[in-house]
């Protein structure tokens, strides 16, 4: 079974932008499409479809429960291979008694696009 066939009926839109699945279901592409697929064949899309990688970074309190989901999500996504972990740095402030406990992470998200016409 696919890695990512977890997030298929979960996650349908990312950067703003529509994800499609339907080539990663069959086990043609890596990653879904993101944004409107190009209406061409089979061997247009091969020869130009690419994978594209967007970075994100941020710094998660991770006793806050929101953003511990959404770093658990962030990793999470880094585990199943729909992004990569480019680095992670843990802070703990111990100044204020409460011993809260940061996570800077920078991570690069995949996806397949095929670029412009003339590029």
């Amino acid at each position: 079974m696919h890695s990512l066939v977890r997030y298929m009926n979960q996650v349908r839109e990312e950067e703003g932008r529509p994800l499609h699945w339907g080539r990663v279901q069959n086990g043609t592409d890596p990653y879904p499409f993101l944004g409107q697929p190009p209406v061409m064949t089979d061997e247009e899309y091969e020869s130009r479809a690419g994978v594209a990688r967007y970075f994100h970074w941020k710094f998660f309190d991770t006793r806050n429960e929101e953003q511990m989901k959404e770093y658990q999500a962030v990793m999470d996504l880094c585990l199943s291979g729909m992004a990569t972990q480019h680095h992670l740095q843990r802070f703990v402030d111990r100044g204020d008694g409460q011993g809260k406990v940061f996570h800077y992470v920078e991570w690069i998200r995949h996806f397949m696009q095929v670029p412009p016409e003339g590029n």
